[in-house]
């Protein structure tokens, strides 16, 4: 055990300490943080940085409140991180540090997996590479939540890939849990999601009831928390998580969102939902407007959105024109510094080329991986060829999944959206085309 540890130490302090420096080198300065307007509801906003939209009545300084209960803006998670580290440049390096090491930590697990030196070497330098595209590094620079979800997503990963999921311990089982957790309060929708993986981390009979019960409370917690912060938005900005979901779908202008609001208002929908609905007026000022313009409207959201909005997504035709038409952008990942020009930034071409290798998603390339996925998952439970690696494709579809249904609710700067499932969805196919073509290597018969 200790000659094991010490081996993984020894490959895991090179990875971290080159990939720590080259995402220095591509965030350099560090001191320089990117403060977008939800960076006030991360953390208290020094002097400067741009506020609105989230102006109004209520201090500002409240919006970055931390409550474990769920009476604040955001989930409480990145908020404490962000408030025990104090200022712009410490996020920054612990972002920066923090990524460095989930990325080098996932490397490792991988080659740990892995028989020829020949993939290990390949795989090394594809995972180094997909680590520093501009859409995973660049993160480290704003004041918000996608770093750290993202880096414990991949940590997430590593764990899931470590694991033997049939005869997981209960160290093992909350380690897993505890990055579950994370996932689960920051990005709920993302997290439900996640939750069908732990079908294969219950364990046997004299696990499986604590487990299951620790992961039926986690969530119920993130049931009331968002519950609990979806009245505070409405308190603090004017509606709730409801209303400007709401808002931000009933701007699309497509034939599936047409047919909702003809649906709903047979259903009894206030019509001053809709009165304000504007091309030239943004979905989030609209609906900070419904608590004085249309009180109603917001009783009439919480008591029949989920449910008339889910009833709608089951048809067919709006799954492939709200989620899978869209998954081009969904699983592109996005630079969020192209709406910053003002900033000065480290280019290299190459880390260019490598992020349009890496991100350059179609609608047909995501069919096909979905496809592949649902099709592969029963071959290799019959055949048992790489059946340790089921939970893995489970992974990759529920993040899939909880990508696309995050996009449900917000349709609105896709690439973000699609976080932290679009970083998996676009390694995952190579990573499991490496670990097929290892495990055929492996079977060979070999030459006497």
């Amino acid at each position: 055990m200790h000659q094991s540890w010490t081996k993984s130490i020894q490959v895991l302090l090179p990875l971290f300490s080159l990939i720590t420096i080259c995402r220095i080198a591509l965030n350099w300065p560090l001191s320089e943080s990117i403060s977008t307007p939800d960076s006030i509801t991360y953390r208290v906003s020094p002097p400067g940085p741009q506020t609105f939209p989230y102006e109004g009545d209520t201090p500002l300084n409240l919006l970055s409140e931390i409550d474990f209960l769920g009476n604040s803006i955001r989930p409480w998670t990145t908020n404490a991180v962000f408030k025990l580290l104090e200022n712009d440049f410490s996020i920054v390096l612990f972002q920066t540090l923090f990524a460095a090491f989930s990325w080098a930590y996932l490397i490792l697990t991988i080659l740990q997996l892995l028989k020829s030196f020949l993939l290990k070497i390949v795989l090394t330098i594809f995972l180094f590479s997909f680590s520093l595209t501009e859409n995973i590094y660049s993160w480290e620079k704003f004041i918000l939540s996608e770093s750290l979800v993202n880096s414990v997503f991949i940590l997430l990963i590593a764990r899931v890939v470590h694991s033997k999921f049939k005869t997981i311990s209960n160290n093992e089982f909350i380690i897993i849990y505890l990055l579950y957790f994370y996932i689960l309060v920051s990005r709920p929708i993302f997290g439900f999601c996640l939750t069908i993986v732990f079908i294969f981390y219950l364990g046997s009979i004299k696990t499986l009831v604590p487990r299951a019960s620790l992961i039926l409370l986690s969530v119920f917690y993130v049931f009331v928390m968002n519950s609990n912060s979806s009245k505070k938005w409405e308190e603090y900005l004017g509606s709730t998580r409801e209303g400007i979901s709401f808002s931000y779908i009933i701007s699309l202008n497509s034939k599936s969102i047409l047919d909702y609001k003809a649906n709903i208002l047979e259903l009894g929908a206030p019509t001053c939902l809709f009165s304000n609905q504007l091309d030239e007026v943004s979905p989030w000022v609209i609906a900070r407007q419904y608590k004085s313009k249309c009180p109603e409207g917001l009783v009439w959201l919480n008591q029949n959105f989920s449910r008339t909005y889910l009833i709608h997504l089951f048809k067919p035709s709006s799954l492939f024109e709200l989620g899978f038409k869209p998954s081009s952008q969904i699983f592109a990942g996005l630079d969020l510094r192209n709406y910053y020009p003002f900033y000065s930034f480290v280019e290299y071409s190459p880390i260019q080329t490598f992020s349009k290798f890496f991100w350059t998603t179609t609608l047909t390339h995501n069919a096909i991986i979905v496809l592949s996925i649902i099709v592969i998952i029963p071959i290799l439970a019959i055949k048992r060829i790489l059946t340790p690696r089921v939970p893995l494709l489970i992974l990759l579809l529920t993040c899939t999944l909880g990508s696309i249904f995050q996009a449900f609710l917000m349709p609105d700067e896709y690439g973000r959206i699609g976080y932290p499932g679009s970083i998996f969805f676009n390694i995952a196919p190579w990573l499991l085309f490496v670990l097929l073509i290892d495990h055929k290597i492996a079977r060979a018969p070999k030459k006497i």
